[in-house]
């Protein structure tokens, strides 16, 4: 016996367990870029963290991800903008691409789709290049 009724709520199950996991990656992901960032200053303190070229990369791949992550996040806020204002002002429109959907990303865009993808790929991928450059940099410092 399925637990639920109508496929469209599997539809809405996985929707909501895809908002949390990406929002846990969000939160997890930006957590380890500062917590690296800390650590890395923490551990070669006494040598200072510009004589690690370790600790630098690090660093470094830390705060990009972070940079490249806000500036990706306000793209994506602008591609969400502008689908909420075609889908005010262009109602008919709107209702007609809701009826033809079939396997589209609908309501979404194929950018909104592909930039989504890619910022989920950048939050596991820097901060863990980042967490790799701190481990060498700690085996370099000791």
């Amino acid at each position: 016996m399925s637990k639920f009724n109508e496929a469209a709520e599997g539809t809405t199950e996985l929707l909501e367990g895809f908002n949390h996991w990406t929002g846990l990656l969000e939160t997890r992901s930006v957590q380890l870029a500062y917590g690296l960032i800390a650590a890395n200053w923490v551990i070669h303190e006494n040598h200072g963290i510009l004589n690690s070229d370790w600790a630098i990369v690090s660093v470094a791949l830390a705060v990009s991800f972070l940079v490249v992550q806000l500036v990706l996040t306000q793209e994506m806020s602008k591609q969400y903008a502008e689908r909420i204002e075609y889908a005010r002002d262009q109602k008919v429109a709107w209702e007609q691409e809701f009826q033809g959907r079939g396997t589209s990303e609908w309501p979404y865009t194929p950018e909104i789709e592909k930039l989504g993808k890619t910022i989920r790929k950048l939050r596991v991928w820097l901060p863990l290049l980042a967490g790799l450059a701190f481990v060498f940099g700690v085996f370099q410092a000791y």
